[in-house]
């Protein structure tokens, strides 16, 4: 007779190697299911982003031209403006003391005091550095437009 603790140990191996298997047979029709999801899902992803940058090229197209934006506060806060710098750019569009004044809200008297100063001018209202960068980038009819002048210099009737 053969010797039993040799069977017993035999049988033990195969109970446990066939447990083991259909654990791990289990955690790899689980594993193969999580491997085709996501390969659905970057499937789908790489659709969306496709779907996107062509949505993104067509509001491009069909953006209109817009006046230029003024920058955002951090880069305002950045420019150095002289009472040069106004001068002159109040010079480039054309428009006078009292006009410039009207367009960024303050009275004539403090635009001739920040074109005589020297060095960099500081503002108290955050709106007129704004105000300062915008007509800095804007063109002189746009300006004139926003004032009401014609072209030969005159106002336009109201």
């Amino acid at each position: 007779m053969p010797n039993i603790g040799k069977v017993i140990k035999e049988e033990i191996q195969r109970l446990s190697k066939k447990e083991v298997t259909q654990a791990v047979t289990n955690i790899r029709k689980q594993n193969i299911a999580l491997k085709k999801e996501v390969a659905s899902h970057k499937k789908r992803i790489a659709a969306l982003e496709k779907h996107n940058k062509s949505i993104l090229k067509s509001i491009e197209k069909a953006k209109p031209v817009s006046a230029p934006t003024v920058e955002a506060p951090e880069e305002i806060e950045k420019v150095r403006i002289t009472g040069k710098t106004l001068k002159s750019m109040r010079s480039r569009l054309g428009i006078t003391q009292k006009e410039l004044a009207r367009l960024l809200d303050v009275s004539h008297q403090i635009i001739q005091i920040w074109e005589q100063k020297t060095g960099g001018i500081t503002f108290r209202k955050s709106s007129v550095v704004a105000g300062i960068v915008k007509l800095k980038i804007q063109k002189k009819d746009a300006v004139w437009e926003e004032l009401g002048k014609e072209a030969g210099g005159k106002r336009k009737r109201r």
